[in-house]
């Protein structure tokens, strides 16, 4: 994981989106192996407004919407869902997975007795808030449309 990273900190996002997407499809080859991958490519794809890639992301979210178990995988579902469904004009749906999103990334307890702070959306997921926030209210819509 830690080299797709490298990719999108160099300004190289179509080398990961392709490195995520190789991940993935050895996913599916092997269900057995299962790694967080999923959850970075969707929230690369709608972060960046990569429309050519949206139909995958979709697809990658309805393949995942089960099992999520932590707050940072539900936070990534449903903050991907909202800025691309944002992107292509669905306000409503928009607007409720932006509030989703935003309250699984205020938990501060995983649910798990034991390990009561794995899984949380730590600070490197900020920028997304900031717009989930602006889209919750309705104030990002405008600009998503104008494309400023």
């Amino acid at each position: 994981m830690l080299f797709r990273s490298a990719f999108v900190a160099l300004g190289q996002t179509g080398e990961a989106v392709d490195s995520y997407k190789k991940a993935l499809e050895r996913e599916r080859q092997r269900p057995s192996y299962r790694t967080t991958a999923w959850s970075e490519f969707v929230l690369l794809v709608a972060d960046r407004r990569l429309e050519s890639d949206f139909d995958e992301a979709l697809r990658v979210l309805g393949e995942n919407q089960s099992g999520l178990i932590f707050p940072k995988l539900m936070f990534a579902w449903h903050g991907a869902y909202a800025l691309i469904q944002a992107q292509m004009g669905h306000r409503q749906g928009a607007k409720e997975h932006a509030v989703k999103a935003l309250e699984a990334a205020q938990m501060g307890h995983s649910g798990f007795r034991r390990h009561p702070k794995i899984g949380l959306v730590g600070s490197e997921h900020d920028g997304i808030r900031k717009k989930l926030r602006h889209l919750a209210r309705g104030s990002l819509w405008e600009t998503l449309i104008s494309g400023k």
